[in-house]
């Protein structure tokens, strides 16, 4: 009963398995339950286009939000030991936080036109 737990857990990617949120497909680890001769890769189950659009926008939503606290925290730290105004200080911030939407958009734009 644990084996095929673990078998399931294999073969669903998390979102976590790459930033970019490119999921990389992993092979089972016994060859006597896959129907593919050994030495090659089993295609990747099709999916229904809903779950491909919700796979994606939780891709972009997850890099946008690490993006925007990056930049944030990046803007504030250097604003805090460069600036000694609060004036340039939430300027400093408030670019942080533009380079931080800037990377996140690009690459949410780079997630949707994949295929």
């Amino acid at each position: 009963m644990r084996e095929e737990e673990e078998e399931e857990e294999d073969e669903t990617p998390s979102s976590s398995d790459n930033i970019m949120g490119e999921h990389a497909t992993t092979q089972k680890t016994k060859t006597s339950s896959s129907s593919a001769p050994p030495g090659q890769q089993k295609a990747p189950p099709h999916r229904a286009p809903e779950l491909q659009l919700d796979a994606k926008w939780e891709a972009a939503i997850d890099v946008s939000l690490r993006r925007v606290v990056y930049g944030a925290i990046g803007g504030t730290t250097m604003a805090l030991l460069m600036c000694r105004g609060t004036t340039a200080r939430a300027a400093v911030s408030a670019f942080g936080v533009g380079v931080g939407v800037g990377s996140a958009y690009g690459d949410a734009s780079k997630i949707f036109q994949q295929d």
